[in-house]
């Protein structure tokens, strides 16, 4: 009984980190090509 409502949690709990790892991938990626043009000597 409790196991599929703990399950269905669990789930959810999973997604929502999924998503905010793929966030915090892409927000670090930008940040990185930012910083990387501003340091790179412009020829």
């Amino acid at each position: 009984m409790g196991k599929g409502r703990f399950n269905k949690e669990g789930t959810i709990v999973g997604f929502s980190a999924l998503l905010g790892t793929e966030m915090i991938i892409k927000t670090g990626s930008l940040v990185v090509m930012v910083i990387y043009k501003f340091n790179s000597p412009s020829n």
